[in-house]
């Protein structure tokens, strides 16, 4: 099923992002509840759980740490007791005590019949092992029994809207790090496969013999695929890349052969894992004309800033045009300073907005930071970095005060710089500059 624009409701029935929740979609015969595990005893109250259903237990393993999950489903019995009854019955099962959070799949109408939940049951367990986000814990799944094709497919759908909404939620074990379309083993790939496809092509270090590896840049960050081929004997720095070397370690292998594909934060961690010594990603990965990943972003940045261009110039009465600005301070010892910079790897472009009183310089929240640093930074700024809220995009996740110019600016751009010269303000004037203008 394709699906395109929806509006998902979702009731905050705690009024916290911690507590539990209630969503729907309208028109759409299906509810999903995500309930914590301490909140179970307080939630006999709410309806659906007595309901006919789908419920998922997620949680950590203890022994891996890894997201496991147990697919169970529930029949409402005449003595009324559904859901909550089951969920009751696996918080006293300590063979599965991993689990954190419930999340439940019914009806509105309690519609659900025992041939239609074995179907759904049976169908979640298969796609969440295909997906191979998380461990499934269940020995085994319930035959999907037959339906017409008209009621296999409203089945189906239902169980697409769920999916979505789950996904919504923040749980991706139904979500697959590519498309299926996407994976294959290496001889299965051709030029004409697919044009986001990625490669690094070398010669194995002690080996001489050359291999190939494939992948692809996703929404979540850069992921290797499954057939790729790797470099077994990597070079001595390759001990000091504790995440690519943790991958590794973990990872599915015939050979050299990657028999799963792997997801990574940035192309260069993937780099390094396939190479097996520090690399730069954006020029590792090329298409397959030969083209660096690095060229291809630019190329994408340009078009980008070029049809931004073509649509301000050609502006209708049905559109809007959007500005954005800062806020001024009303007060006027303090001065509102910005640092404009493209990604030492990345190549993303960035910018930091900083608010200057006396001596002090706060870089505030939202702002973006080059998450890439060059050796010379002291370890204080890489201590600052360390402590403070940041995201995995670089986004500053709180207000952040420096006392000086220069640690700020270090701080923002993870290099050694002056800072006076760095930070600007709204017309492009440095500090430098602005003070001595006041002299």
């Amino acid at each position: 099923m394709s699906i395109k624009e929806k509006y998902i409701e979702v009731e905050l029935m705690d009024g916290t992002p911690t507590g539990r929740f209630r969503c729907k979609i309208k028109n759409r015969n299906i509810v999903v509840l995500k309930i914590p595990r301490v909140d179970i005893d307080k939630s006999k109250d709410i309806k659906e759980l007595s309901y006919s259903g789908i419920y998922f237990l997620l949680g950590k393993s203890d022994e891996n740490n890894e997201n496991s999950i147990y697919i169970g489903q529930a029949v409402n019995r005449k003595n009324g007791e559904g859901i909550l009854y089951r969920l009751n019955e696996h918080k006293k099962d300590y063979k599965k005590d991993f689990w954190t959070e419930a999340i439940i799949v019914t009806s509105p109408n309690n519609s659900l019949g025992l041939t239609e939940l074995s179907f759904l049951e049976n169908k979640y367990y298969n796609i969440a092992i295909e997906s191979k986000r998380y461990d499934v814990t269940n020995l085994n799944a319930p035959n999907p029994g037959n339906f017409s094709p008209s009621v296999e497919n409203q089945l189906l759908e239902y169980i697409d809207y769920s999916m979505l909404i789950i996904g919504v939620l923040g749980y991706k074990v139904f979500t697959p790090l590519v498309k299926s379309e996407s994976v294959g083993q290496i001889d299965q790939f051709s030029e004409s496969y697919d044009k986001s496809l990625l490669y690094i092509n070398k010669k194995g270090r002690i080996t001489k013999k050359e291999y190939e590896a494939r992948g692809k840049m996703t929404s979540e960050g850069f992921v290797v695929l499954e057939g790729s081929q790797i470099d077994l004997h990597p070079a001595k720095n390759f001990q000091n890349l504790k995440s690519a070397k943790t991958k590794r370690e973990n990872a599915k292998m015939e050979d050299n052969i990657l028999r799963e594909n792997i997801l990574f934060n940035t192309p260069s961690g993937a780099a390094e894992f396939v190479i097996g010594s520090s690399a730069n990603g954006w020029d590792e990965w090329k298409d397959k004309a030969g083209k660096k990943l690095k060229e291809i972003e630019d190329i994408k940045i340009t078009n980008s800033k070029e049809n931004t261009s073509q649509l301000t110039n050609n502006k209708s009465d049905n559109i809007d045009e959007i500005t954005f600005s800062v806020n001024e301070p009303e007060n006027k010892d303090e001065l509102v300073l910005y640092i404009k910079g493209t990604g030492r790897k990345s190549r993303k472009e960035y910018m930091a907005t900083c608010k200057k009183k006396g001596n002090a310089f706060l870089v505030l929240k939202n702002s973006q930071i080059d998450l890439d640093t060059t050796d010379s930074l002291s370890s204080k700024i890489i201590k600052k970095r360390n402590e403070v809220k940041i995201s995995e995009n670089g986004v500053l996740m709180e207000d952040v005060e420096f006392t000086s110019a220069s640690t700020s600016a270090k701080f923002v751009i993870g290099s050694n710089v002056n800072g006076k010269d760095y930070w600007k303000d709204k017309t492009g004037r440095t500090l430098n500059e602005i003070e001595r203008s006041k002299k």
